[in-house]
Order: C-alpha cells, then structure tokens, then sequence
C-alpha cells in the first residue's frame, strides 16, 4: 500500500511540475552555465546517503517572476517519507523544527533544518517528517553527517526533499524569501556521475563515496572561481554584456585611475562605480574592440582566505583588481588601472 500512495504522489508531483513548467517557462531566463562552480571540486556532496539515487522533481523550474526569481537553483528530489538526509557541506545548525505531521498540505507548515556554512551561506533541507529534525540549532555538522529524515510536510505535491542555499540568512517563515538573502545559489555535486550546469529535472542521480574537504574551497577552486569572476568582468566589457559584468562587481566597487597633467605634472583620483561600469557595458562596452585584439590575460597574484589579488591585461589597459569572497561568491571590490602607452 505504501509503495502504491508513494506512485501516486509522484504521478500528482509530475502533474503539477509539467503546469508549472508551462506557465514559468515563457518568463524564466535562459540558464547561464558559467555561473556554476567546477563539479569535480564542488563544496558540495548529494543530501542522501551514498549508494542511494532519487529522481529530481524539479530544478530551474522553481523560477517564479513574482518573487524575483529567488528560488532558481533549488532542487526537489523524490523519495519515500522516512528516506535519511545527510549534511551537503558542513556547518553550524540555525534554525530546525518538527512538530508538523505528513499530508497537513498547509504554507508555512513544513518541518525543516537549516544549516549555516563557514561563507555565511545557508543549506535549507525542507519537507521533513514529524519528528524529522534529528539536529538542533547550535549542532556543529559535518558533511556527510545524518540531520534529518524526509517526509511531505507544509505546501507539497508529494513527499520529497527541497534543498536549496540561500546566499544568507537564516530567512525564517514567512519570509523565506525576503532579499538580500533569499537569493538561491546555483550548485553542483562532487560525488555523482559527471555532468556540466545544473541537475537535470526527470534523472536520477547516485550519490558515490566522496572524500570530506570540510566544507572549505581547496586552492584549485578558488583559483578557478577567481579566474571566472576575472573572465565575467574582461568578456562581459568585450561581449557588451551587461549580467555578466554586474555579477563579477561588488554593488560598492571603485574603480580607480591617477591621471596626471602633462602641463603642470599635477594629479587627480578618477573613480567610477560598479552602476558606471555596467551602464558602460550598455551602451556597448568594448563590442567594438576587434576579436583579434580583445586580449584578456589573468594572472593570479596571491590568494589568502577570502581574498584574492589579480592582473587582468586587457587591449588597452592593465586591472589590478582585489577579489573577495562574499557570501560564497568571489566578486570584485577594488580595481586600479592604467592605460597602455599608444601605439607609435
């Protein structure tokens, strides 16, 4: 019997996906693949045990333009009420509860564990079962550690796991989408089968044994995250593309250049802003810029913690740039530039 509820409910979840699909699809945003992270160094691991494999429900299909779009890279996986849910990253427990009974079908009646990661991210694993929450706030978890078990609690089509890492928080109900923080951030899983971008809704995926890095990026990710950021802000200006230069640039960026008069050898600070540079990237940025000169060299000059120093030679000028990781994110908060001398 129960296995015939459990067909059911995901005969229902389907249903209701393929609705949703329609009425979101025309105004979801095409998915940009660069912005997830390397899989093979993902900080991530599957949030079920290893050896298990569940079917994803939904992935980009969570996109609603009535709220901006916050829950993105969220991912429903199928599975039986009752199925163990292991830690994706380790972190400090902020917020759990599990006093909602299976099937209640109620908003902002689901059981849930919340997770905070060492870059102030937060791991939400949503829909447990009564008595779910195996964790309380304040536990320190480690990846791969067993916090909850599955269910069909709150608002819920059939029973599964949502699971999703907001870029702060704790968002607590109601407002678990409530910006700045609600924005979800796109993933990858270090111990499945390879694949590029996000999880595909309809497959099913293994977890595979992995080895813990703790939850902290390994110098090879960093690196790559780095040069990535430095890539978004050299070939947005180059493509005119304005999304990709916003999401390399801190919101409080300066920009900085000395520029000195040749008739009385007196200085000045120019400076523009994050909103200049994007606004420049509008109105055309470098599309300009033949293909064969669009240089776009970064060299990596140190790294250490959350910080991070880069060169970026470009066709006309040379960045310096400071790099930080913020909430997870590396972006740039600091340029100095010069132009290259003329051609004679």
């Amino acid at each position: 019997m129960r296995e015939i509820i459990y067909l059911f409910a995901v005969i229902l979840i389907h249903t209701a996906q393929i609705n949703s699909q329609i009425a979101n699809n025309q105004n979801r945003p095409p998915i940009d693949c660069t912005v997830y992270s390397v899989q093979k160094t993902s900080l991530y691991i599957l949030p079920f045990e290893v050896g298990k494999s569940f079917e994803v429900w939904r992935t980009v299909e969570h996109y609603a333009r009535g709220n901006g779009g916050v829950g993105l890279y969220a991912i429903d996986f199928a599975m039986p009420i009752g199925t163990s849910i292991i830690a994706a990253r380790d972190g400090e427990v902020v917020a759990a509860r599990g006093e909602f009974y299976d099937n209640n079908g109620e908003d902002l009646k689901e059981n849930f564990v919340f997770i905070r990661h060492a870059d102030g991210s937060i791991g939400r694993y949503f829909h447990l079962t009564r008595d779910g929450a195996l964790v309380k706030i304040g536990d320190k978890i480690k990846q791969g550690q067993l916090i909850g078990l599955s269910g069909n609690t709150g608002q819920s089509a059939g029973p599964h796991l949502h699971f999703d890492v907001q870029q702060c928080g704790p968002n607590l109900p109601p407002n678990y989408n409530q910006m700045p923080c609600g924005q979800t951030v796109p993933l990858t899983f270090r111990n499945t089968t390879e694949y590029s971008c996000n999880l595909i809704t309809g497959k099913t995926y293994k977890a595979l044994d992995f080895i813990s890095n703790n939850g902290n990026s390994t110098p090879e990710a960093d690196k790559e995250a780095i040069t990535k950021t430095a890539l978004d802000y050299i070939e947005g200006w180059y493509e005119g593309n304005a999304e990709r230069m916003e999401r390399s640039l801190h919101p409080d960026l300066a920009k900085r250049i000395v520029r000195t008069n040749l008739q009385n050898g007196q200085s000045r600070l120019d400076q523009m802003s994050a909103l200049s540079l994007v606004q420049g990237v509008k109105r055309g940025g470098g599309k300009q810029t033949p293909k064969e000169k669009q240089q776009k060299d970064v060299i990596i000059l140190d790294v250490f913690e959350n910080t991070a120093s880069v060169k970026a030679v470009m066709s006309d000028w040379i960045d310096y740039m400071h790099l930080a990781k913020f909430n997870g994110r590396w972006v740039i908060v600091n340029v100095l530039w010069e132009l290259k001398p003329k051609e004679k």
